[in-house]
């Protein structure tokens, strides 16, 4: 299966099979603006969570926009795509981050920012070029 197919995308819509406990636990969604201070730039230190931490320890990063719930790789497709393959899918350390992805906001360009700064990159992939992925 290649690295980005919509297969991997249709597998891990609600990646409960992976989640730690694998008993099918809710994953607990983190609003973005918890990670960041008002500023916007900044940590929010008063959170009592550390986004730095939080993205380092993360298997899987998923998106969740806030409008249309709708659930997006942001990090981790190629273990998404190991997971698929194995016998029995390894446990994995998943985060929702609901953000807000309309185009009238950074919120997207600022997750994405903080991924690639911690683990080196991102696995985001537009939702024009997702359906169109789609669709071959």
């Amino acid at each position: 299966m290649e690295i980005g197919s919509p297969a991997i995308d249709d597998a891990f819509e609600e990646p409960s099979a992976l989640m730690a406990g694998s008993g099918g636990e809710k994953i607990e969604t983190i609003p973005l603006h918890t990670l960041f201070g008002a500023d916007g730039a900044d940590f929010n230190s008063e959170s009592g969570i550390d986004p730095r931490e939080l993205i380092r320890g993360a298997d899987v990063i998923m998106g969740v926009d806030v409008m249309s719930r709708r659930r997006f790789i942001v990090y981790g497709r190629e273990f998404l795509e190991a997971a698929t393959r194995a016998e029995t899918p390894p446990l994995a350390g998943i985060i929702d981050i609901e953000l807000d992805e309309g185009p009238e906001t950074d919120d997207l360009e600022r997750l994405l920012g903080l991924v690639e700064g911690i683990k080196g990159k991102h696995d985001y992939v537009g939702f024009e070029a997702w359906k169109k992925r789609r669709k071959t």
